[in-house]
């Protein structure tokens, strides 16, 4: 009645697992059970089979999903049905979304503090599935859990058409007590497969937290213009770099 996870990148590859009743059936084996991927192309419909390769009454798990039959670039779906004895399908079958591999312009910010706590957006895509690509009458993809992994190390991720919102990025001691301050940032929309080819995967760098020792000069006039000189630890950072100035009694700032 369900698959999981309910989609998977178009080029194939997803380990998905069928959800049902009664796959535990007297005299057949694992052997004789098959999955099937029906694209219902209006040009070539096919059917796509490939062996299960586990089962319990209640869950079949099916070897490697085959490449979908969607256009370059663009999502698409198939039909996820089964055969118990190989031979007969069922008719109809379950949604199952084909999403094309997503590119990645560019990430932000591009580095953070080893202590973590760093919320990253990955710019580019598609993230998100087209509806264009959808029938009418095809319900919507239940939205999978999206996932960041910084360095190994999973965080949630929030989905749109041309972005993934990484959650806090792990502190850098949770990726390995000897973990390179530059880490590979690789996502996953159905939390299993790569959102896009692993070449393309940014880098986040960790940085030591910044110290501040003191500022030169302590004082100017208040109708602004001065150059303040700051001196501390571990001050140098990439070009998104920002000092903050505040009054003591004021919710008022201004980033400069």
């Amino acid at each position: 009645n369900r698959v999981l996870p309910t989609g998977g990148p178009a080029p194939g590859g997803t380990r998905l697992t069928i959800h049902g009743t009664g796959f535990i059936v007297s005299g057949l084996t694992l052997s004789h059970m098959r999955c099937g991927f029906r694209f219902d192309s209006q040009t070539s419909p096919r059917l796509a089979v490939i062996p299960a390769i586990s089962v319990t009454d209640t869950a079949i798990g099916c070897a490697e999903a085959p490449a979908c039959d969607c256009a370059p670039d663009a999502a698409c779906h198939a039909l996820v049905t089964l055969a118990l004895n190989g031979f007969d399908f069922e008719t109809g079958g379950v949604l199952f979304h084909c999403q094309p591999l997503a590119t990645v312009t560019s990430i932000s910010p591009t580095a953070g503090p080893i202590g973590g706590g760093t919320m990253v957006t990955i710019f580019g895509g598609p993230f998100a599935e087209s509806t264009a690509a959808m029938q009418p009458s095809m319900p919507p993809c239940p939205r999978p859990t999206a996932r960041c992994l910084f360095g190994g190390v999973e965080v949630l991720a929030t989905v749109v058409a041309t972005a993934m919102i990484c959650a806090p990025a792990p502190a850098l001691w949770h990726i390995g007590p000897l973990a390179a301050y530059e880490q590979l940032l690789v996502a996953s929309i159905n939390g299993q497969d790569p959102a896009f080819e692993p070449s393309l995967a940014p880098r986040f760098t960790y940085m030591e937290t910044p110290f501040v020792q003191r500022i030169t000069p302590a004082s100017g006039p208040v109708r602004g213009g001065t150059v303040i000189t700051i001196l501390g630890l571990h001050l140098l950072v990439q070009n998104a770099a920002r000092a903050r100035l505040q009054a003591d009694s004021s919710a008022q700032h201004l980033d400069v």
